[in-house]
């Protein structure tokens, strides 16, 4: 819900809750990491 208020459209995936929108002007309205890192589930995998 954060990225959608920040960015304006949802994340394609995790990765981009940690690094941010690949879109130049997406990426101007970028403040910081909504995740520090892609969460694991409980077997240690990543989420899909």
């Amino acid at each position: 819900m954060l990225y959608r208020i920040c960015i304006g459209e949802n994340p394609g995936d995790l990765q981009m809750l940690v690094d941010g929108p690949t879109d130049v002007a997406a990426k101007a309205k970028w403040v910081s990491p909504i995740l520090d890192e892609v969460l694991k589930d409980a077997c240690g995998n990543d989420f899909a």
